[in-house]
């Protein structure tokens, strides 16, 4: 017989490539995730994140990224990790 402490992890999502849990009323949509692409691009961190997306080769995730980004290549270009994206 299941408890609700069982059934607890079924109302939360599993977001591809983060390895938490988070409830549902935070997973983040794919505007939200990209809103900030620009600032990622040129963090070590962020940029990595951004590249394991782009490696996923979802045609919309592509696009909100190089929406975001499209503005800003020359600089990226000569960003230390930017210039990954580019």
């Amino acid at each position: 017989m299941e408890t609700e402490e069982d059934t607890s992890e079924t109302s939360e999502l599993y977001i591809a490539g983060v390895d938490t849990y988070f409830p549902e009323m935070y997973y983040p949509t794919f505007v939200d995730e990209f809103e900030n692409a620009y600032e990622m691009a040129k963090d070590q961190i962020g940029c990595r994140i951004l590249q394991k997306r782009l490696d996923e080769c979802n045609p919309y995730v592509t696009t909100m990224i190089f929406d975001r980004i499209n503005a800003f290549f020359p600089e990226l270009m000569t960003d230390p990790f930017g210039n990954y994206l580019c």
